[in-house]
């Protein structure tokens, strides 16, 4: 059985224990089984990538007792989850990109409490919880459970960005934007009632202040409702040099974050064809930032412009591909045209010129 399964299976039987029951081991283990039963009933009726919030955390120490609860790198990106709610969540990327961000409520929520390894929950005190999970790939999920109609419909998260940098529109996604370039951004926001019906949600920004309004009050609802923001920082959860080379050349090896699958496909953009062309639209230029960034080994072993055309080929021609593997070997294609019979020769070119 696998990690997330096993997640998953302990939280649905820790909360089929606790139903009508009050815990004998005070308010925090109350919390700590009423929103792992939470997140594992909504993981569980999951219907896309986005509200799977139990699948693929992190395997990170996480302890309620120190001033983090967690303080981990995770796919090259660290991840720091205070005990106080009042100390900002920072996400810093291994190409030194950082973004902190304060919880809703932190004023007057308590301390953290450990759910899992991954996973920790806040109690704000006002009908609502909000749960941060660390994902293996380096994302950061920040999950509100909504417990009845007297919590609050507006949920503020106030992102402290580098200097300059600005909160985009992309669909109904929001990207993070420093000098042209993507460094970080949200997935469209989402809620769910405790039926599987969505809840209407959007986001409202100033500046870099973004609010989640979920519309939870009135209409046909079931509570708990849970709702969340995905942030995420990298597109790829590794970027590295192969071990063993091809043809006396480097092989470098680029596999896709979860996050970075989602903006690849479009999700993160709203979905339908639109949003897929701009994934493949950012997958091409922050993607291959993100990867030349590395540096070091990278950098040396990925300076060949045929890799950068395998690349392309990848981000805009190759949607199936599992591991990209961008092989310095491979000649380059005469003006840049890896596009011609890419359905013969999947990235995986041998001559110079059209075939």
């Amino acid at each position: 059985m696998s990690r997330p399964t096993m997640v998953l299976s302990g939280f649905l039987a820790a909360g089929a224990l606790a139903l009508g029951v009050t815990s004998p081991a005070g308010a925090e283990e109350e919390l700590k089984t009423e929103t792992g039963s939470v997140l594992a009933e909504v993981t569980s009726k999951s219907t896309s990538r986005a509200t799977e919030v139990l699948n693929g955390v992190a395997n990170v120490s996480t302890d309620s007792t120190g001033d983090a609860a967690i303080d981990a790198t995770v796919a090259g990106t660290d991840l720091i989850i205070p005990t106080d709610p009042s100390d900002p969540i920072t996400v810093k990327s291994h190409k030194g990109d950082v973004i902190s961000v304060e919880l809703p409520f932190a004023d007057k929520a308590a301390d953290a409490v450990v759910v899992a390894d991954g996973v920790v929950a806040f109690d704000n005190r006002n009908a609502s919880t909000t749960a941060a999970i660390a994902k293996g790939e380096g994302s950061l999920q920040v999950v509100t459970i909504i417990d009845s109609a007297s919590a609050p419909t507006r949920y503020v998260y106030e992102f402290n960005l580098p200097e300059g940098a600005e909160v985009i529109a992309a669909g109904t996604t929001l990207l993070f934007i420093d000098d042209g370039k993507l460094f970080g951004g949200l997935a469209p926001a989402w809620a769910k009632d405790s039926a599987g019906r969505d809840v209407p949600t959007r986001y409202e920004v100033t500046g870099a202040t973004i609010t989640q309004v979920v519309e939870h009050v009135g209409g046909e609802v079931t509570y708990p409702v849970v709702a969340d923001p995905w942030i995420g920082l990298a597109l790829f959860q590794n970027i590295s040099v192969a071990q063993k080379e091809e043809k006396g050349q480097p092989v470098v090896n680029l596999d896709l974050s979860g996050w970075g699958w989602a903006v690849y496909i479009g999700i993160t953009q709203g979905g339908g064809a639109v949003g897929f062309a701009a994934g493949q639209a950012i997958l091409n230029t922050a993607g291959w930032d993100e990867a030349w960034s590395k540096g070091g080994r990278v950098r040396r072993a990925l300076d060949k412009p045929s890799q950068r055309q395998q690349f392309s080929c990848h981000a805009l021609g190759a949607l199936a591909a599992g591991t990209w593997n961008l092989e310095k070997y491979r000649p380059n294609r005469i003006g840049g045209d890896w596009w011609s019979h890419a359905y013969i020769h999947h990235c995986n070119w041998n001559t110079s010129y059209r075939e």
